[in-house]
């Protein structure tokens, strides 16, 4: 009987992940229970609309009208499980969140100081630009540039060591690749929107300076 036989009637089960969901694909076997060995415990998964708490005191109950000698334990909801065998993952994601979000902050703080410091040196030149002509939009423009001309390089930097470190980054997720492309592009928008509004504010300071102010700046 071909595979797809198997499927039609019944015979052929999708993979089944016992004890965690980053395990490899096993082969299953199901036989009855008493043509098999029969294991020393037996699990029961119930699907109800109601709560575990309301549920177990009617599970015990029909449990000893069957099997009076029968201990039950380990009654659990399937999300706990679930949540249980993903925990290191999620440990994992949301530490990799916390420095994430903390090497953000960082760069954005950087850009900042970068680009302010940058319009404080150049106070005189603007000065000038804007004396014969150039209006507050184009030094906006200008200063904006170049910090996103610094995110640029970032976001490439950033790419290059996660692409180089894609192995170690694999091990510590789950349901996403490391050369996920939606991944790279989610989140090298998102710097660049950062670094963005980073340069915003010393592009603003920069655009309303006063030409006669600035051109005595030393």
């Amino acid at each position: 009987m071909s595979s797809e036989e198997f499927r039609a009637a019944g015979c052929l089960v999708s993979n089944v992940k016992h004890n965690n969901l980053r395990a490899a694909n096993a082969g299953e076997i199901y036989v009855p229970q008493y043509q098999g060995r029969t294991p020393p415990w037996t699990f029961l998964a119930i699907r109800s609309h109601i709560g575990l708490a309301s549920l177990i005191p009617a599970i015990r109950k029909a449990v000893r009208e069957v099997a009076p000698a029968e201990p039950i334990y380990d009654t659990r909801t399937m999300e706990d499980r679930l949540a249980k065998s993903i925990a290191p993952q999620r440990f994992n994601a949301l530490a990799l969140a916390v420095f994430a979000s903390f090497a953000l902050l960082l760069a954005t703080i950087g850009i900042y100081g970068v680009i302010a410091y940058a319009v404080q040196q150049r106070t005189h030149e603007m000065g000038v630009r804007i004396a014969v002509g150039a209006q507050p939009g184009d030094v906006l423009r200008m200063v904006v540039r170049q910090g996103l001309t610094l995110g640029l390089l970032g976001v490439a930097i950033g790419a290059v060591g996660a692409l180089a470190m894609s192995r170690l980054i694999a091990s510590l997720l789950y349901g996403t690749g490391a050369g996920d492309p939606l991944t790279y592009l989610v989140v090298s928008v998102m710097f660049l929107a950062v670094t963005m509004l980073a340069s915003y504010f010393p592009a603003r300071r920069a655009a309303r300076l006063d030409p006669m102010v600035a051109l005595r700046c030393e």
